[in-house]
């Protein structure tokens, strides 16, 4: 049996002291409570993701698309090497005349688990880090928190990076080198 005065505890921000487990505890139910809101936007942003990934995308790979929806001036750039990127509008239709609705949920899957790992890392270990440094009396509270959010951005920036190039990858138009998400992994 464990002495109370040998058991590790923390203590969180609310001044509480918590024993490991319920700091293991919390850490996880914030992992699932960030990657629950993480789930949530990426699955309702992301048509405005792959047009905003079309606008970035050359403009001359495009040009075969776009030749029915440009005004004559725009196609005389678009030849010129004038016009460097798509309008909005102009990504939304392109995106719809070659795709159609579909064409707008492009890199779902990757775009979703990048979202859902993001927030839920992130959250996670914002707040494990933050109880940890609090414990050790060292810093005060605005240090604990750059300190705390810098180490957890950059562990939560480190295992989310593979699924930033898989979702960029997918949504856009014509990028076919995957035959699936699956296939991007292997």
């Amino acid at each position: 049996m464990v002495k109370d005065d040998e058991r590790k505890a923390t203590e969180n921000s609310s001044g509480k002291v918590l024993d490991h487990e319920s700091l293991h505890f919390e850490s996880i139910s914030r992992f699932f409570k960030g990657g629950a809101s993480g789930l949530l936007s990426g699955a309702l942003l992301q048509p405005f993701q792959v047009i905003k990934t079309s606008m970035q995308v050359s403009i001359q790979d495009n040009a075969k698309y776009l030749q029915s929806s440009l005004r004559p001036d725009q196609m005389n750039a678009l030849k010129a090497n004038e016009m460097m990127s798509l309008t909005a509008r102009q990504a939304t239709v392109l995106i719809y005349r070659k795709e159609g609705l579909s064409g707008f949920m492009r890199g779902f899957t990757p775009s979703v688990l990048k979202n859902t790992l993001n927030a839920g890392s992130y959250f996670s270990m914002l707040y494990y880090t933050e109880t940890l440094i609090r414990a050790t009396h060292l810093f005060n509270e605005s240090q604990v928190a750059a300190l705390a959010s810098a180490s957890s951005r950059t562990f939560q920036s480190i295992i989310s990076n593979p699924l930033i190039v898989v979702k960029t990858r997918f949504e856009v138009i014509g990028f076919s080198e995957y035959a699936g998400v699956r296939d991007a992994f292997s």
